[in-house]
């Protein structure tokens, strides 16, 4: 784990609480689970609980690896409900101050971190997975999946760079060229909010 850069005392139980990345928004108390926000250098109790349940998954916060030769530590994660299954997804910091997303599928595990692109993306609902082509940087995408969802009992652990609501609406594509993944945040209306891009590999991953 990296070194905190902030320390206090919870403001709902009185633990001690540490924050590790200096965008992190969302913080929850490991002693109590409750769910505090970071704001003007002070965390705010929003009155929620935030337990999440454990799994059998090797990634817990703490957990480190190294991607492109750069090490990271997770240090967040967030868990949701939708219906067709689970949301679960883990927040990592870089070693030089960068941050990026894991999430897991089987044996699979894949990693994603912001990138600009100059290319112009398509509108949501043009999108058929399986069929909608991308060209991105030279290589060649296909749409795998084209979701719509409405994420529900959402549950943090560790930090978060945003507000967690308790319920939220989804719009995201996902797309695939050999062993990269892309995905695309339509989240903010048709046109995508964020962007991001990431090769599923990364060298290790350890506890």
């Amino acid at each position: 784990m990296t070194e905190a850069f902030f320390h206090t005392d919870c403001p709902s139980c009185g633990a001690p609480v540490e924050l590790h990345s200096a965008t992190a928004v969302t913080v929850v108390c490991s002693y109590c689970n409750s769910m505090l926000v970071y704001q003007d250098s002070s965390l705010r109790d929003t009155g929620r609980d935030s337990a999440v349940l454990h799994d059998f998954s090797p990634i817990q916060i703490g957990t480190t690896g190294v991607w492109q030769k750069i090490p990271f530590a997770v240090i967040g994660r967030l868990k949701a409900q939708y219906d067709a299954g689970e949301w679960n997804e883990w927040w990592i910091r870089f070693q030089d101050g960068s941050d990026g997303w894991l999430s897991e599928a089987g044996d699979l595990y894949v990693l994603v971190r912001a990138v600009q692109l100059s290319e112009t993306l398509p509108e949501f609902d043009s999108i058929r997975a399986a069929e909608t082509l991308l060209t991105i940087q030279g290589k060649n995408f296909i749409a795998a999946d084209v979701r719509e969802i409405t994420l529900s009992e959402t549950a943090a652990e560790g930090e978060l760079p945003f507000e967690v609501p308790a319920r939220f609406d989804n719009r995201a594509a996902d797309w695939r060229c050999e062993n990269l993944f892309l995905t695309v945040d339509y989240s903010g209306g048709r046109q995508p909010e964020r962007r991001r891009i990431a090769c599923r590999r990364f060298a290790c991953i350890r506890g």
